[in-house]
């Protein structure tokens, strides 16, 4: 009897240690209508170890992870990507997520690298107020005058390594000179513009 208590304790003592199988997490990922769709599935645990799969029907499971939280990522930096963060993971467990993902169309055409820049310039009083009606009179890369929106914005899209060189102006304001680079490395940016009131 001793030896069979023994071994039942054996037995019992593996079970707690080894638990029944199971699978940490399983991603499933829709379009907005509810759809599973095509799209590449990163889950990265807190050490930065990653595991990466394509969506296929019934969503990707992933087993072996810890208890710590974990982060989902879907899709390109390009196309839309979406970051789940913190996603909680319960030993013994296993969890389903779904995440909506609506990938651009233009996606899915053939990739064409870009060679320009996008630059937003936002020309803004001394109190981050837009200022309308302002012109960018631009002596590089070409010569020609660009109208902002009632915002004060303008958008332009130099090519790379391209100097932009030119005068903001609009009534009522001291004008501001524009010199800036096109970087390579910063295809999409955003410049603040403060322009000064005339007084």
């Amino acid at each position: 009897m001793k030896i069979i208590r023994h071994l039942f304790i054996l037995v019992l003592f593996a079970t707690v240690l080894h638990g029944k199988e199971f699978c940490s997490l399983t991603v499933v990922v829709v379009n907005s209508q509810g759809e599973e769709v095509e799209a590449h599935v990163n889950v990265r645990e807190h050490d930065g170890r990653t595991i990466e799969a394509d969506n296929k029907t019934g969503g990707i499971s992933v087993c072996n992870l810890g208890i710590l939280p974990v982060t989902v990522t879907v899709g390109e930096p390009s196309c839309g990507q979406v970051e789940v963060r913190n996603v909680n993971l319960t030993w013994g467990e296993a969890r389903t997520i779904k995440i909506v993902y609506d990938r651009n169309p233009d996606c899915l055409k053939t990739f064409v690298p870009r060679t320009w820049c996008q630059i937003l310039f936002r020309f803004v009083d001394s109190e981050r107020k837009p200022v309308e009606g302002v012109t960018l009179k631009l002596e590089s890369p070409n010569q020609e005058t660009v109208g902002g929106d009632q915002f004060g914005r303008i958008l332009l899209r130099p090519g790379f390594g391209k100097m932009v060189n030119g005068t903001a102006e609009a009534a009522g304001y001291i004008p501001s000179r524009i010199s800036l680079v096109c970087a390579k490395q910063e295809k999409n940016s955003e410049q603040y513009i403060i322009l000064q009131k005339d007084r």
